[in-house]
């Protein structure tokens, strides 16, 4: 699992993007933004996780049921 991450909250954004000298609108509209993409993002991260985990698995699946045709094809050679 990835590392422990801070909690950044809107306000958070908001007063660092003002402090920045950023119009309070537009500031605003910025931090909202930036929230909304911060929950995506981990949300996104831990579909991530999953999914490896996931493909992992079929992939030895995959390699196993190659490894077992590649056996027969031989012995059939044979």
């Amino acid at each position: 699992m990835g590392l422990p991450q801070s909690v950044i909250t809107r306000q958070m954004v908001l007063a660092e993007l003002i402090k920045a000298g950023i119009n309070q609108e537009i500031a605003e509209d910025l931090s909202y933004r930036y929230y909304k993409n911060e929950l995506t993002h981990k949300d996104i991260e831990y579909l991530k996780e999953n999914f490896d985990i996931k493909l992992e698995k079929v992939e030895v699946g995959l390699k196993a049921d190659i490894k077992a045709s590649h056996s027969d094809l031989d012995n059939k050679i044979d």
